[in-house]
């Protein structure tokens, strides 16, 4: 529209520049074959990330993301945080959909990267002063989001056990209790395929119960807390059958 009245029949002085499409096309077309992998990996991520978060999870060092952010199709925020435009994001998602085995590949390392920050969290705060918990979490929080989807999505237990305490603390702690029923939830369906989905199990239904607990539903949460009592009983694991109890 800024080249020429787009009424006119006359074709446009930058063909490239004729629609959207043509923009993307364009700028993937001039990247390199490591800019182009970088930027569709980097697609995963729900909101800002860092360095070491590209690093872990999409293999770009900092020259990589430099160079894409020259190109314009990286951003910095206030905080020093990468982002991927929204529109950007939506491209560099399909064109990473469109590699089956590297986009799993890819989803596996942003929810074990994610599964990690999660529970160093939980070590480091949960048991003390649980604010800049709930405070990283929050800056954190759609990557947090995707990363316990798609561990209920491809049954990683492990992954579901390192997140599932410090989440239960942040949903409960910000008051956003329904919210964070709506998301611990799926993973009920988890199959008890070993010992390791069993604690994951347990570990979710106790969360269930506190945040149901909160939110008004005693005979819901009581169903919970005694579902993952005699799971984790069931294990061996006593400690937490008698936390899920009281």
């Amino acid at each position: 529209m800024l080249e020429r009245d787009p009424a006119l029949r006359t074709p446009p002085a930058r063909p490239e520049h004729a629609s959207l499409r043509a923009v993307l096309d364009g700028s993937w077309a001039l990247l390199a074959p490591p800019e182009r992998e970088a930027l569709a990996a980097l697609a995963v991520f729900r909101g800002g990330f860092t360095r070491g978060a590209a690093l872990a999870v999409a293999g770009a060092p900092l020259p990589l993301l430099s160079a894409l952010a020259d190109k314009s199709l990286l951003g910095v925020d206030d905080d020093g945080c990468f982002v991927l435009h929204p529109v950007v994001a939506r491209d560099a998602a399909a064109r990473l959909a469109a590699l089956p085995g590297r986009e799993a590949a890819v989803r596996d390392a942003h929810a074990a990267h994610q599964a990690g920050l999660l529970a160093a969290l939980a070590a480091q705060h949960l048991h003390a002063d649980p604010r800049p918990l709930v405070r990283e979490i929050g800056t954190e929080f759609g990557n947090a989001v995707a990363a316990w989807r798609h561990a209920v999505a491809s049954a990683r237990a492990d992954l579901l056990l390192m997140m599932v305490r410090p989440l239960r603390a942040f949903f409960e702690l910000s008051g956003r209790i329904v919210e964070g029923i709506d998301v611990l939830r799926p993973a009920l369906a988890l199959r008890e395929a070993d010992a390791g989905a069993a604690r994951a199990l347990a570990q979710v239904r106790h969360a269930l119960a506190m945040l149901t607990l909160r939110r008004g539903d005693p005979r819901a949460a009581l169903a919970l807390a005694d579902a993952a009592a005699d799971q984790a009983a069931a294990q061996g694991d006593e400690a937490a059958a008698t936390g899920a109890r009281l």
